[in-house]
């Protein structure tokens, strides 16, 4: 996981435009930005940008630049962790070291529609002045999932810098496994070991009931949570919690919310380290 360091957004112009649209380019303020992605029949009109330098979530020595554009604010645990929005849609570009694009992500609804292929990036980094230019556009409608989707873009960004979390100590590890949101996981992984869907279900919520049903067909049987399992921190905020999972190799992350007294699994997230 990373963290934010505090002082290091230097700003963010982004303007963008519909696909196929002959408009100029129009001039927004820094952290917004103007245009509209598709997904399906679906439209969203984008009003936030943000960039950032991170580490491939897969090989921890890859830098990346990822930019985020989106049509509702986001925040710095959006960023942090790529979270799945309940509602709209924000689009997330990933550059790899050489600052070429390798990937592309629509998370919207609880759904993530990620293609390698259909849409490029043309611009440049300067890791000097920590400045992204470019644009990016896809030639018509890209097929992901058996949904279509449409963008095209420019802008200019100023970039967050991720640093590593600081490692957890020995009390935030034993505060983090007696906490109720480490009981809740412990609970997801009894369910799993049993199959025990209707257990999943009663634990799930959000992002990851709709994940379970989506992906998983509803069923336990594909699965395959890492194991054995450690919680490493946990951060509890009225009703809500994120919980900091470590399993050898893996690294990973749970956000809960309570409601009616319940805490329940929203958003489940593991990466290799």
């Amino acid at each position: 996981m990373n963290r934010l360091r505090p002082g290091t957004l230097l700003g963010l112009t982004a303007g963008l435009f519909l696909l196929g649209a002959g408009s100029a380019l129009q001039a927004v303020e820094s952290g917004q930005a103007l245009g509209q992605i598709s997904l399906g029949a679906k439209v969203w009109s984008l009003s936030h940008a943000v960039a950032f330098e991170t580490t491939n979530e897969f090989d921890r020595h890859k830098q990346e630049v990822h930019i985020i554009l989106s049509n509702a604010p986001v925040t710095f645990e959006d960023v942090e962790d790529d979270e799945v929005r309940d509602a709209g849609a924000h689009l997330v570009v990933k550059l790899d070291a050489t600052h070429k694009l390798t990937y592309v992500t629509l998370h919207s609804q609880g759904s993530e529609y990620g293609t390698p292929e259909g849409v490029t990036f043309e611009g440049s980094v300067d890791a000097a002045k920590k400045l992204v230019a470019g644009r990016v556009f896809s030639k018509g409608q890209v097929d992901v999932m058996g949904k279509t989707i449409a963008c095209s873009g420019t802008f200019k960004a100023r970039l967050y810098k991720l640093e590593p979390a600081t490692a957890p100590t020995a009390q935030d590890r034993d505060q983090a496994a007696k906490s109720e949101p480490a009981k809740v996981y412990s609970a997801l992984l009894a369910a799993v070991k049993a199959e025990d869907a209707a257990g999943v279900r009663k634990i799930a919520a959000g992002a990851f009931a709709l994940e379970f049903d989506k992906y998983y067909g509803g069923t336990t049987s594909a699965m395959d949570l890492p194991g054995p399992v450690s919680f490493t921190r946990v951060t509890v905020q009225g009703d809500r919690a994120r919980l900091l999972l470590a399993s050898p190799g893996r690294s990973g992350l749970a956000r809960l919310e309570r409601a009616g007294g319940v805490w329940r699994i929203v958003r489940l997230k593991w990466s290799y380290r």
